[in-house]
């Protein structure tokens, strides 16, 4: 019998006292920032991650002379940074990003000698990157992006021989225009959906096709910049008779919001003149048909499978990518995105084992005691039962990786879609925890206490009877597709028209 966690009430007070670590991440605190913290003894590290507060960083925090880490990010401080925080000579850690701080830098940073990695990003700052970083000989990172402040870049940086990790970008001022990336439309890059994945494997599986997996090198680095993006020469790299020019970006780089639907348009541009076609329900799904010859390609970020009906499509279109962007070829599809693929003449196996793994470890419970059922039906789960949670990461993190479980997983779906991953980012609450517990321990059975593998096989969908013989599997197998609901004929007629149409 499964033990359930304990229900634990959340603290509210604030964390005044003789503390060496302060960490107030993701509780959704609000109000300001309270005067009094400044006279805690001994405080090594403030962290205030993702909450609500507001109003500026009180003064009276110049006073703790021991900080070596304060981290306010994720809030919605505002104001200026006050002069007295460069009292903090014992400091080394000091991130300020996504606030709406503004005004410039206080000239008494450059007091903060020990200063290791400085941060500030997403704020509204004014004035010009100071010189005074150059004083900082400790500094190991720096990070200055869409912070509001304007160039140029202090040259005395590159004297810096400690600096591994140095990122500058967005710049403003007036012949600087820096455009807002608060804008996600750049990180909306088409993916191929898993239902997807599993009708096209399906087809395959029913023709007898080849399924190949190709892998972009460098994908980011082919897309082409419609936005007039620039930056400032790398250090190291300056043009020795234009050392203050900048660049203009033809190309879009790795870390660049632009990226991903730059590489996105290039690869889709070009497969098109191949005589591909989107799929109307998919757009990471292409579709190529001449005759007899059938092509279906799919698109996650820089993995591709390609499915052919011919050893000889499949190497003509191989030839075509290769030629426009640096491919290889990985063979026969065998591992794609966290799912083991094996593959033989009875249909296709596919596993999630090591997710089930990590899932476990994650859990701490690599030791527990499998158990049968799919879900614990005396527990009612309802949207605000249950206290809140101190920190509903871990939590979150195992809702998310068992819904990506149900891929080959589906005798949980039914579970895991009483726990929707956006009620439960609002309500984070100590039942749900109970529920993703036990689903683990669902998960776990077949796999950990047995050391046995647990498997999907996607049977061919013309086979009328169960193989006689399966491969070398041990564990529990079980036959799965999307519409074993429905007799073979007219599962075989579904699949069918979906050829044509897809």
């Amino acid at each position: 019998m499964m033990q359930k966690p304990q229900r634990t009430k959340p603290t509210r007070h604030s964390p005044i006292g003789n503390r060496q670590s302060s960490d107030l991440v993701r509780n959704y605190l609000s109000g300001t920032i309270p005067r009094e913290w400044g006279s805690m003894e001994q405080i090594l590290n403030i962290s205030l991650l993702g909450n609500r507060l507001t109003g500026p960083i009180p003064r009276e925090l110049g006073n703790i002379s021991t900080l070596k880490s304060l981290t306010v990010e994720d809030n919605m401080m505002s104001g200026e940074i006050p002069f007295e925080l460069g009292n903090l000579r014992s400091i080394e850690r000091l991130f300020l990003n996504s606030n709406f701080f503004a005004g410039e830098l206080p000239a008494s940073f450059a007091n903060l000698t020990s200063m290791k990695e400085f941060r500030i990003g997403s704020n509204n700052f004014s004035g010009k990157i100071p010189d005074f970083i150059v004083n900082w000989t400790n500094l190991t990172g720096l990070r200055i992006m869409a912070s509001g402040l304007e160039g140029p870049i202090p040259s005395g940086i590159t004297l810096l021989t400690t600096l591994t990790d140095l990122r500058i970008s967005d710049l403003g001022g007036p012949d600087m225009p820096c455009p807002s990336f608060k804008d996600t439309s750049f990180d909306n890059l088409p993916v191929v959906k898993p239902a997807t994945i599993r009708t096209v494997l399906s087809l395959a599986l029913l023709q007898g096709w080849d399924i190949s997996q190709l892998d972009v090198k460098n994908a980011f680095l082919h897309g082409n910049l419609k936005e007039t993006v620039f930056m400032h020469q790398r250090i190291g790299f300056h043009h020795p008779s234009y050392p203050n020019h900048v660049c203009r970006l033809r190309k879009s780089l790795y870390s660049l919001k632009q990226a991903p639907q730059a590489w996105y348009k290039r690869v889709t541009d070009y497969v098109t003149t191949m005589g591909f076609h989107h799929s109307s329900c998919d757009h990471s799904l292409f579709t190529y048909r001449r005759g007899r010859d059938t092509t279906y390609m799919l698109l996650y970020v820089d993995d591709i499978i390609l499915i052919t009906s011919s050893a000889v499509l499949k190497q003509n279109f191989l030839s075509l990518l290769s030629s426009e962007f640096a491919m290889k070829d990985l063979g026969p599809l065998s591992y794609f995105l966290g799912i083991s693929v094996t593959r033989d003449d009875h249909g296709m196996f596919l596993s999630q084992h090591q997710n089930v793994l990590d899932i476990l470890k994650k859990a701490n419970m690599v030791d527990c005691n499998p158990v049968h059922t799919p879900v614990d039906t005396s527990e009612k789960l309802g949207a605000l039962d249950g206290d809140l949670l101190n920190d509903p990461t871990t939590y979150r993190s195992l809702a998310g990786a068992l819904q990506y479980l149900t891929f080959t997983r589906p005798d949980i779906s039914y579970a895991v879609q009483h726990m929707p991953i956006g009620q439960a980012a609002r309500t984070p609450v100590s039942q749900r925890p109970v529920t993703v517990f036990f689903l683990v321990t669902i998960s776990s059975h077949g796999h950990i206490k047995d050391r046995q593998p647990f498997h999907v096989l996607a049977q061919k969908l013309n086979t009328e009877v169960l193989p006689t013989q399966l491969p070398n599997f041990v564990g529990s197998v079980i036959f799965y597709s999307s519409w074993d609901i429905l007799p073979n004929v007219l599962l075989s007629f579904i699949v069918t028209m979906l050829a044509r149409f897809i």
